[in-house]
């Protein structure tokens, strides 16, 4: 299954730039992939346990979900997940790993490239470029990022372009565009007056929020969504031009806690980016 569906993958990406081509058009979109994710959901999890949303259609690129005992990659379990709360072996580390991923993930997706590139090569064609992941939205939100960034880590060349995949209800499996802080942090020059606005998630309906511009100067603390949303709303106010949001789940939070911060914040703050901790530092 994984050889077709690389072939394919590679074929739809390499006509991206094509003119007149569907891809073109913005539809880079492969004949019936979005079923094959489908399928494969509803087989290992069951689309009614994704956070439900709307979203970008499904384009075609590397798939996984993670359920309450496991982390597949396509159809092949990579790693088992311990009573929905932690990778299986969580405290062997990769040694590669910069965020300090789970072996068993990290391998699993190490792994899951070396065979994309392989038959990449035989093909003469590009791997692709997208990473779409599903998740059980009562799983700790952490191992959604750690996933990512498993998959980002062990990406060669370039990084990949990553999505959450949402339950859009009639519309159908949908996904959602999120960006990572770097493994080691961030730091910023100061002359472009950065914000580096974050929330970090500590389970309950409760949030923290912090910025790492000196300007913000406090940590203020949420006691519930409706609370969080007020926050963000006035620090929009007072920060019009800002769009980035960091959202941090190494505190706690679920799946479904991280697109709840993602659907509160649309409105204000359109570009997300996950985080397991990592400092900004601006200067």
């Amino acid at each position: 299954m994984l050889k077709a569906i690389i072939v394919a993958l590679s074929m739809s990406f390499s006509v991206a730039s094509a003119p007149g081509s569907i891809a073109s058009r913005g539809f880079e979109q492969l004949d019936g992939f979005d079923s094959i994710v489908t399928n494969q959901i509803n087989k290992v999890l069951g689309t009614d346990r994704l956070p439900a949303g709307m979203g970008l259609p499904v384009e075609p690129g590397i798939y996984a979900v993670i359920t309450q005992d496991r982390l597949t990659i396509f159809d092949k379990a990579v790693a088992g997940v311990e009573g929905g709360q932690r990778f299986a072996g969580a405290d062997m580390v990769a040694p590669e790993s910069e965020v300090g991923c789970p072996l068993s993930v990290f391998d699993g997706f190490y792994l899951m490239w070396s065979r994309v590139v392989d038959e990449a090569r035989i093909s003469a064609l590009d791997i692709p470029t997208r990473v779409l992941i599903a998740a059980d939205a009562s799983l700790p939100g952490k191992l959604f990022v750690q996933t990512a960034y498993a998959a980002m880590e062990t990406r060669p060349l370039a990084t990949p372009n990553l999505y959450m995949l949402v339950n859009g209800g009639r519309a159908g499996i949908r996904s959602r565009p999120f960006f990572l802080l770097p493994p080691k942090g961030l730091l910023l020059p100061s002359g472009q007056r950065p914000l580096a606005l974050r929330v970090t998630m500590k389970g309950g309906d409760r949030f923290s929020v912090s910025a790492a511009s000196p300007k913000f100067g406090r940590v203020v603390e949420a006691g519930s969504s409706q609370e969080l949303l007020n926050i963000l709303q006035d620090v929009k106010k007072r920060n019009p031009g800002k769009e980035t949001l960091i959202i941090d789940a190494s505190e706690g939070g679920t799946v479904g806690d991280l697109f709840k911060v993602i659907t509160l914040a649309q409105e204000e703050f359109s570009r997300v980016v996950f985080a397991l901790g990592q400092d900004v530092i601006i200067g």
